[in-house]
């Protein structure tokens, strides 16, 4: 897990923020940490062996980036994600505050007139 927890600690920051995120690796196998809706550099993309080195067990990675738009994102791990994801290594990553939409309702009818 992440930080002890499933699904990992929901991270809040701003726009303009700079983001530090510490991966220390205590996993049997290598790892890595890939965000999905934040503009990242390449090199801190998360994605194991093409955009970074692989975590590997006992080392540690700090991922580094400015915010730079709202945005409602996630992180997980990328490699082995087919057995990390399922297991807990996901979480939601939120910049700045997105309003959310009005709420409507709508009334369906399944027979006719």
């Amino acid at each position: 897990t992440y930080n002890g927890m499933v699904p990992g600690p929901q991270m809040f920051v701003e726009i303009g923020d700079q983001v530090e995120v510490e991966v220390i690796n205590e996993l049997p196998m290598a790892t890595d940490l890939h965000i999905h809706g934040i503009n990242v550099p390449n090199t801190m993309d998360g994605v194991g062996p093409l955009t970074q080195d692989l975590i590997e067990p006992g080392e540690s990675f700090t991922y580094e980036f400015e915010t730079d738009e709202v945005s409602v994102a996630m992180y997980h791990a990328h490699h082995h994600a087919q057995l990390t994801v399922p297991n807990g290594l996901l979480g939601v990553f939120s910049v700045g505050d997105l309003p959310l939409p009005a709420r409507r309702s709508r009334w369906c009818s399944t027979t006719p007139g």
